[in-house]
């Protein structure tokens, strides 16, 4: 753990911590945290420094903390919260799925460390890689103040996640929007791919959703180059054009604007179940 940090990387390690409320003791841990194994493959002056290990250990911790919160929850809302959903919900929080868009959110996709074939792969923006980070970032405070320091951390995020889990059951924005059109006009929305952008592992999307008379356009990105799949970078940037009743589905908040009636007979493109 000697690797020396410059100052500019000690400056940005502190501005990556100061939102989150990470209050490291030795910033040496977090910076490990932030290099992944395909940097120490492709640097042997670098062999095994990766954070591989930290991963493991903050994935433990990451457990541990999400699993007692659940616990303590479930005592309090015994009317609210059945038993048997406790590990499925916490399966779903502390997946890649769940952690990956957070890791987005807190810019752990900005300070990654990473080698040069898999920075030119898009490896920034993969899933797997920005979870992996995230434990990492877990197993490293931990080790640096603490179970109670990382276990205050792991709750800012965690909380708001089961609370999505727990109201939308987990769901992504293109299916709660999809059942809710569903359950109140019968119908399924359209969607229409209108323009692609950007480089292969990192495309951006513009569709077009179109509910009765009512059309959204939805910009975004999705770094496995399929346009009509779970959200997985910043979220949607909605644009709504036309009037009539529509779900936005937008920051999982679902919320019914207008009061026409759709059109079905302008259906264009049946959404596939």
């Amino acid at each position: 753990m000697n690797k020396d940090i410059s100052k500019e990387r000690y400056k940005k390690l502190i501005s990556f911590c100061k939102p989150l409320g990470l209050k490291f003791k030795d910033y040496a841990l977090l910076e490990l945290a932030f290099h992944h194994r395909s940097f120490s493959n492709e640097y042997t002056q670098h062999k095994n420094y990766n954070n591989e290990c930290l991963e493991f250990l903050g994935d433990s911790v990451l457990g541990l903390a999400t699993a007692a919160f659940l616990y303590k929850d479930f005592h309090k809302n015994t009317d609210k919260i059945n038993e048997g959903d406790l590990a499925k919900i916490k399966s779903v929080v502390v997946s890649e799925k769940s952690l990956a868009p957070i890791a987005i959110k807190f810019g752990v996709d900005k300070m990654l460390v990473l080698g040069k074939g898999e920075e030119l792969t898009g490896g920034r923006q993969k899933p797997a890689i920005l979870a992996d980070c995230m434990e990492a970032i877990i197993g490293a405070y931990y080790l640096d103040s603490g179970y109670e320091a990382a276990e205050k951390y792991i709750l800012t995020f965690i909380v708001p996640a089961i609370r999505d889990v727990q109201k939308y059951g987990g769901k992504d924005f293109k299916t709660l929007l999809q059942e809710l059109y569903q359950k109140k006009y019968k119908a399924c929305p359209m969607y229409e791919t209108v323009e692609i952008s950007g480089p292969d592992h990192e495309q951006i999307f513009k569709v077009v959703v179109h509910l009765g008379n009512v059309t959204l356009q939805i910009s975004f990105i999705d770094t496995r180059s399929r346009p009509h799949c779970p959200i997985r970078k910043t979220g949607m940037y909605m644009h709504v054009a036309g009037k009539g009743n529509i779900a936005l589905c937008i920051r999982k908040e679902v919320s019914v604007l207008g009061k026409d009636r759709h059109q079905r007979s302008h259906q264009k493109k049946q959404c596939k179940q």
